[in-house]
């Protein structure tokens, strides 16, 4: 018995659209990351720090590039601005908080420095964590609102 080449085109055709469907299933896609935060950074002997984080997506949404920008409130010139820019990717399930939430890793492609670690809370906000994936303490949290939500 002979199986001609369309038989298996159809066949593999139906394979892809199979393993396709199965790959959106189980694989975490979050568009609402994409966009601009901004926190005002306290400054004990200025009027504070506007930090702006703006996130780029590949698709699917889990990883693509950031931009950075912290913008001393105290100056008209921008002098003491400082600019940052990388990758940032979602951090395997086995390193987040809990199952039901995302932690994002951006890494300043720059500067080599280690990755910095951010909580997307469940209401579109980025939240810095240490080194080590955890929530700071209260009186250090820097939460970064998303703009035009």
């Amino acid at each position: 018995m002979q199986i001609s080449g369309k038989g298996w085109k159809g066949i593999g055709i139906w394979a892809l659209i199979i393993a396709g469907t199965l790959f959106c299933a189980f694989k975490p896609v979050n568009t609402s990351i994409f966009g601009a935060y901004r926190y005002s950074l306290p400054c004990p002997d200025c009027p504070g720090v506007e930090s702006t984080i703006t996130i780029e997506c590949t698709t699917p949404c889990t990883s693509g590039k950031y931009f950075q920008r912290d913008d001393p409130s105290n100056t008209m010139t921008g002098e003491g601005t400082q600019e940052f820019n990388g990758t940032w990717k979602i951090m395997p399930h086995g390193l987040l908080i809990d199952s039901t939430q995302t932690v994002i890793a951006l890494t300043d492609t720059e500067k080599h420095s280690p990755p910095v670690y951010y909580l997307f809370t469940k209401d579109y906000n980025l939240e810095l964590l240490d080194k080590n994936k955890n929530r700071l303490p209260t009186q250090f949290r820097q939460v970064f609102k998303k703009l035009n939500q």
